[in-house]
């Protein structure tokens, strides 16, 4: 490989959507305590590092929709939301409200970037539409504190840890040579 070339970021800003799915899946669940919410600031900067980095990458290697995907989440989702609810916990808020609609205007860009999502493998295009329902559900959940909308959350949260786990596998053994299956694309090229 030339020294110019970039390789496949998709495995790192993959760890951190496993990472922070995992955070906010606990956090819907109810199971992160609430006096450790300020840490997820802290996690959320490096994950954030992690999204940014690889959507720049991406967008280098010409992939506008991982790119802006990777860079949009690395900046909106990873950083944004666990500072939201940092100024929360220190009692400089009065509640979620910001929160809640953040996480639905963030769910309908993942329906939007369903779009280019269609030609990739299945497996990997259900980021575009449950992860855009995860983040709705999260937000209902924080704007009306409805209990079922936040435990579904949740449940999606978890769904996505091994979503992403899989999609790594999947990224790290096509670089190796290896292939570890996706799926068809949801609607393939035309030739």
């Amino acid at each position: 490989m030339a020294e110019n070339e970039w390789g496949n970021p998709a495995p790192w800003g993959l760890a951190g959507v496993v990472a922070i799915v995992l955070l906010f899946g606990l956090h819907n669940d109810g199971v992160l305590p609430a006096n450790e919410i300020p840490l997820l600031m802290g996690a959320g900067i490096g994950i954030g590092i992690a999204q940014l980095s690889t959507g720049y990458i991406a967008l280098k290697r010409g992939n506008t929709p991982t790119g802006t995907l990777f860079g949009t989440f690395g900046a909106l989702f990873v950083l944004a939301p666990p500072l939201m609810m940092f100024i929360n916990a220190l009692g400089i808020s009065g509640g979620l409200a910001t929160l809640g609609y953040w996480d639905i205007m963030l769910g309908l860009f993942l329906w939007v970037w369903s779009i280019p999502l269609l030609r990739a493998p299945w497996f990997e295009f259900l980021i575009g539409p449950l992860g855009g329902l995860m983040l709705i559900l999260s937000g209902i959940g924080s704007l009306y504190g409805s209990a079922m909308a936040t435990q579904l959350a949740a449940y999606l949260f978890y769904f996505f840890v091994f979503w992403g786990l899989y999609m790594m596998a999947h990224h790290l053994g096509n670089a190796a040579g290896f292939n570890i299956p996706a799926g068809r694309p949801v609607i393939p090229k035309e030739d």
